[in-house]
């Protein structure tokens, strides 16, 4: 199914960037990986364009078309970075001198709009980053005092971006790089591809038979400035090391150096590993109605997730806590942790939790191991309006007395009375509690019934209903209480 996804792709880039040919200096423009769509997103208007600004710059474009069949061929499934093998591959079959691939770090188009970019040059004859660029630029940035001429569109932004973000890519460049022998590998394994500070890198390497390795070479591993010792089996052509990751947050190239006895000194870049010395940058934010502080709901609550600083995550929880500290919801799952997640108020056992203070953390981890959360108290409040109704009857009046015990704001309530027959004989509505109501009954009333209907709804959206068929019976039960309360009191006075 990924080779079919591949190939519809391959038939979009088509579509989008125009061919050319191949020849001289001729550099490859792969497509660009989109973190702000997914863990593996692809931008195809914006590598388009990269590639036509690329264009202008003097460099011969390989066709978009035959990237992408190398693509399919090769079972390159991530974008944004080719090892070694890769990188190899590219210079003989597509015949490209450079590689230019890339990464979207931030795309936005509102409020503001807003590009940032991050760009790796690749020489394929020795596999060396030759060049990096990353900048970022929003409209924002480029507004002037008196608004003259202001970019107020992503295209008027691209403008005056892709000059800023090309201007230093080099203008010449030796397509052989520098003079040297190659080995030939048969396997390659160097791991992990992100690491941290002083954690160990370890590789292993088979070195093809027709290498010719002399008895008596020594093998070390290069990467950058430093050299670390290798262990080289004579018989098996393996290569095998380890070493610790630099301090310093980056991405370093590894190279395999064979010194054979004659001297001759024989190099292979092996790959690239990266140190990332900086957790993820995680921010939650919780949208609803703020209440004493904290913002609560009562059906559903989402959950806002952004990363300040874009980058790729190996996996992400999300937690629910009670007020005892007790874990009720738990969920977890690998990539990108999701921009939006809901809370229905349940527990992870499909039980509806009761009213109270929760806490909600998300947790991530990128592809280096390091690890960030952000927190957010939240409260939960189901329990809709608890009205009281008390009926006093005087006259051919009533007054009608409405309180509510529950502490969360109310939004509205509203009444009808009816009369037998569907007549009303008063409609009343407001938007807080308590409140007095007086009816005034019609003539004639006697032996009539007097139905109520009451709903009242707090500003978290609980809703309470109350059906009161016979209003003249509650004065009744009143009357009754009272003279019950009056016996009692004074039973007790003679007593």
């Amino acid at each position: 199914m990924k080779f079919f996804r591949l190939t519809a792709l391959a038939l979009l880039l088509a579509a989008f960037f125009p061919p050319a040919a191949a020849g001289a200096g001729s550099l490859a423009v792969f497509p660009l990986l989109d973190l702000t769509r997914d863990a593996n997103g692809v931008n195809l208007p914006l590598t388009g364009y990269l590639r036509r600004q690329a264009g202008k710059l003097g460099n011969t474009l390989i066709p978009a078309k035959e990237i992408m069949a190398f693509m399919v061929r090769h079972r390159i499934r991530t974008l944004g970075r080719l090892d070694s093998q890769a990188i190899a591959a590219a210079g003989k079959e597509l015949g490209a001198d450079l590689i230019l691939q890339g990464t979207v770090c931030q795309l936005d188009q509102t409020p503001s709009a807003a590009v940032a970019l991050s760009l790796q040059l690749i020489r394929t004859s020795d596999g060396r980053t030759i060049w990096t660029t990353t900048k970022a630029l929003s409209l924002d940035d480029l507004q002037n005092l008196l608004a003259l001429s202001d970019p107020e569109t992503m295209a008027d932004l691209f403008k005056v971006y892709f000059p800023t973000l090309l201007a230093s890519f080099p203008g010449k460049i030796n397509p052989a790089g520098p003079a040297g022998v190659g080995l030939t590998l048969t396997s390659i394994v160097l791991r992990p591809e992100y690491v941290q500070p002083g954690r160990r890198v370890e590789c292993r390497v088979i070195i093809s038979a027709t290498s010719r390795i002399k008895p008596g070479s020594k093998a070390s591993i290069q990467v950058g400035d430093r050299v670390y010792p290798a262990t080289l089996n004579e018989e098996e052509y393996g290569v095998t090391a380890s070493w610790p990751a630099q301090r310093a947050a980056g991405t370093y190239q590894v190279t395999l150096v064979v010194k054979q006895p004659s001297g001759r000194r024989e190099t292979v870049i092996l790959g690239r590993y990266h140190v990332d010395n900086a957790p993820p940058s995680l921010v939650v934010h919780a949208v609803g109605k703020e209440l004493d502080g904290l913002v609560t709901f009562s059906r559903s609550l989402a959950i806002i997730t952004t990363m300040p600083d874009p980058e790729l995550l190996d996996r992400w929880n999300v937690a629910v806590f009670n007020k005892d500290n007790e874990t009720i919801v738990y969920q977890e799952a690998a990539g990108q942790v999701p921009e939006r997640i809901n809370w229905n108020g349940y527990t992870s056992g499909s039980i509806p939790a009761p009213d109270g203070v929760y806490l909600i953390r998300v947790s991530a981890w990128d592809r280096a191991g390091l690890t960030a959360s952000a927190e957010q108290k939240v409260a939960l409040r189901r329990t809709p309006p608890k009205i009281s109704l008390d009926v006093e009857k005087k006259d051919r009046k009533l007054r009608l007395a409405l309180a509510n015990s529950v502490s969360t704001p109310l939004s509205f309530w509203w009444l009808r009375i009816y009369q037998d027959g569907g007549r009303i004989v008063k409609a009343a509505a407001g938007d807080h509690f308590p409140a007095d109501v007086t009816v005034d009954l019609p003539e004639h009333a006697a032996g009539s019934k007097f139905e109520l209907i009451l709903v009242a709804q707090d500003v978290l959206g609980n809703r309470t209903r109350r059906k009161v068929k016979d209003l003249l019976a509650l004065t009744a039960k009143a009357q009754m209480r009272q003279q019950e309360n009056e016996t009692e009191s004074q039973w007790l006075e003679d007593f």
